[in-house]
């Protein structure tokens, strides 16, 4: 039974999750933002995703993408979460920027994604990021 209402959370949360990016996603993406730590750091205990910049801030990288041909695949590749129960070792941001709006997730070395506390996987994004950014 319990575990009947956690998936049926799990659902809900993830269509009001995929209601909210719909919404931004009908206005122009106009950048997107990459925030990471090289993926070789080590660290005592596993960084929660609220404590990403203040856990790397002398040492975080930044990437941004403007071109189109990025944008739009960053777009489509967005869609493709899968929801998933994991705890994540933060070693990135990726903020996209809409006109009217950001949306942000959190990222381990792994291709799991994390925003508002649910966890993803997306292993096409992840090797866009990675064939795109040196994390290594």
């Amino acid at each position: 039974m319990k575990k009947n209402i956690k998936i049926l959370f799990a659902v809900i949360v993830s269509f009001i999750i995929f209601m909210n990016d719909s919404y931004s996603q009908k206005s122009k993406l106009l950048s997107v933002k990459v925030e990471y730590e090289y993926f070789a750091t080590e660290s005592f205990e596993k960084i929660d995703c609220g404590y990403f910049s203040s856990s790397f801030k002398k040492s975080i990288k930044i990437m941004i993408f403007k071109k189109k041909e990025h944008l739009d695949t960053i777009k489509v590749l967005t869609k493709r979460f899968l929801l998933k129960e994991e705890n994540l070792d933060v070693r990135g941001v990726i903020t996209l920027n809409y006109q009217n709006k950001k949306i942000r997730y959190c990222f381990d070395r792994f291709g799991y994604f994390e925003k508002n506390g649910t966890t993803y996987k997306n292993d096409k994004l992840f090797a866009f990021l990675e064939k795109n950014i040196k994390f290594w």
